[in-house]
């Protein structure tokens, strides 16, 4: 099925293991609990796609367009994502540990800046509305992003948002006796 055009087809819990999706067009597809595990889908647009709970386990996904797609649960152990393309928050949460490979991945904020991904970001949860994530060079607080080396700036930010009143700092105390 290379270069198939299955845009906004509803695929929902099918079984597509091991198929050939080179180039395929999955633009608005329900993909939703799909095993999709062992394909090929290089080059394949899976914009605004649904992958939620979706099987992309040992997928080649390399250029693959995942911009505006929905994630949550989505497995991606063993794939692939060399050069795919990433824009929505919850495409930051991807286990990307689990990866395979993650040569120039990148993610698109919505100011429009890609910020490159080569390996796993650190997502902190609970000090915004929006997690904050720690990509190679950037920081993004949600989709405003920070040069990564300006902690000044970040804190400054943690700080207007009252982040200070909710943790609770200790300081340790030497309990061994000499």
């Amino acid at each position: 099925m290379a270069n198939a055009d299955l845009s906004y087809s509803n695929l929902s819990n099918a079984n597509l293991d091991g198929g050939d999706f080179t180039g395929a067009d999955f633009t608005g597809a329900n993909l939703a609990g799909a095993n999709m595990s062992e394909i090929n889908a290089q080059r394949a647009n899976f914009s605004s796609a649904s992958l939620v709970g979706t099987c992309l386990a040992d997928s080649d996904c390399t250029a693959a367009n995942f911009e505006g797609a929905s994630f949550g649960g989505t497995i991606i152990a063993g794939a692939c994502l060399d050069l795919a393309r990433f824009d929505t928050l919850s495409a930051l949460l991807l286990p990307y540990f689990e990866a395979s490979s993650m040569k120039a991945v990148k993610f698109k904020s919505l100011q429009g800046g890609w910020h490159h991904i080569t390996k796993p970001p650190i997502v902190i949860h609970g000090a915004f509305t929006s997690p904050l994530v720690i990509l190679d060079h950037k920081i993004l607080i949600g989709h405003k992003a920070l040069d990564r080396f300006d902690l000044d700036v970040l804190f400054k930010i943690l700080l207007s948002n009252n982040v200070s009143d909710r943790c609770i700092l200790t300081e340790e105390t030497d309990t061994t006796s000499g």
